[in-house]
């Protein structure tokens, strides 16, 4: 019979603040242009607080930042999230998934 232990057997070093950071500098640009992306999606959820003229021009701002970023629009982001969303419940579910795309009016 094996042996199962009741607890995990590796823990996570404590945090150490003077530990050397031993990424390299491509590892620490792509993690800041990643924090950066997801910074400006936050940013965008929170367009919808704002009136019409000044929403849609902070969301295009934002977009023309995601596209500089090399990042996917928001639009079509949360498009393709849905996609795969849609595709992952037909699959489980086996029943078609709701599309907002088919309301006839």
């Amino acid at each position: 019979m094996t042996y199962i232990p009741l607890r995990k057997q590796w823990r996570p070093a404590p945090y150490d603040p003077d530990k050397p950071d031993k990424s390299t500098p491509a590892q620490k640009a792509a993690q800041g242009r990643n924090f950066g992306i997801f910074q400006l999606r936050g940013l965008y959820a929170l367009c919808f607080r704002l009136r019409e003229p000044y929403r849609s021009g902070a969301m295009a701002m934002i977009d023309a930042d995601l596209i500089a970023r090399g990042a996917l629009p928001q639009a079509e982001h949360e498009r393709r999230l849905m996609k795969e969303w849609r595709k992952r419940f037909e699959k489980e579910s086996g029943e078609p998934a709701f599309n907002e795309d088919e309301i006839p009016f």
